[in-house]
């Protein structure tokens, strides 16, 4: 629920234009520091943990650099991200047919900001612009808010109600706010000094969902075979699956014409040759890697 509540704050903050990379509520993605011991064994010497948002997966974190998207640097003019402070407590029914469960929330927002890349409009020269911009960011999340339009048409927009910010205390101005994550403690990149700033809040609220908006989930349910389509009955084995996969590749007749059109997946293009291929034989599987 907490990050229905962080996605629904976060739209009060869309007209910062400015604000270069804005996650929701974010996870922690461990990455195991790995050295080669006196023995030829590699070993562990800890973990570095970075934010991702919502939707990273396994690949696009690790493989294609995403892990690094909310990590401050100098090339980025302004990071902010929420996380969970204390997560989600329920309170009570109330309501005609004791329909609206009530709850409190507690998340943590916070902002790193490059005061060089930004520009006089936003810092007006300061070298720590944090104080003019936090009260702007205060007067959009508190009070009332609406999950209307931000799910498409899901049953956060009906479910979640009576969205409402409470009470913002602005954090005592330490890295330490940005814990767990290893940029937080990482003096050696000068990232809390000038020429950068940051800020952080703690929000609290509370909301109600409503029981009567909660659909049934999980009604003839089939599970995703990734590339096979879930109507139909499910292959019983790992060979069907994959013959169902290949039904699925498109025919090209020429290497140009597949790179467009395959099937992308891992960095690589996926295609089956034509007939008309003049290169390969007709109805081979081709793999070429991603222009």
């Amino acid at each position: 629920m907490l990050a229905v509540i962080a996605d629904i704050l976060k739209e009060s903050l869309s007209s910062l234009e400015w604000l270069e990379r804005f996650g929701g509520l974010v996870s922690q993605a461990v990455k195991p520091v790995m050295v080669q011991g006196s023995d030829g064994v590699m070993v562990s010497k800890g973990n570095l943990i970075y934010p991702v948002s919502c939707g990273i997966n396994t690949v696009n974190c690790w493989e294609k650099g995403a892990f690094k998207h909310l990590e401050p640097d100098s090339r980025k003019s302004a990071i902010a991200f929420f996380m969970d402070n204390g997560g989600v407590s329920f309170k009570g029914i109330e309501g005609p047919k004791m329909a609206h469960m009530k709850f409190e929330f507690e998340l943590k927002l916070v902002f790193w900001l490059n005061v060089a890349r930004l520009g006089e409009d936003i810092t007006n020269n300061e070298c720590q612009p944090s104080g003019r911009i936090s009260p702007y960011v205060i007067s959009k999340l508190f009070g009332p808010h609406t999950a209307t339009g931000l799910f498409g048409g899901g049953i956060e927009e009906t479910a979640f109600q009576a969205v409402e910010v409470t009470s913002v205390r602005e954090l005592t101005k330490t890295p330490s706010m940005f814990e767990p994550f290893t940029f937080a403690s990482d003096w050696a990149c000068n990232l809390f000094i000038f020429p950068y700033d940051f800020f952080g809040l703690a929000i609290w609220g509370e909301f109600v969902v409503n029981r009567l908006c909660l659909e049934e989930m999980g009604l003839d349910w089939v599970p995703s075979d990734g590339c096979l389509s879930p109507v139909g009955p499910t292959p019983a084995t790992l060979c069907q699956k994959v013959f169902g996969c290949l039904n699925d590749v498109e025919e090209f007749n020429s290497d140009e014409a597949g790179l467009a059109g395959g099937l992308i997946s891992e960095g690589f293009v996926f295609f089956v040759a034509g007939a008309m291929h003049d290169a390969r034989p007709w109805g081979s599987l081709v793999r070429l890697p991603l222009p």
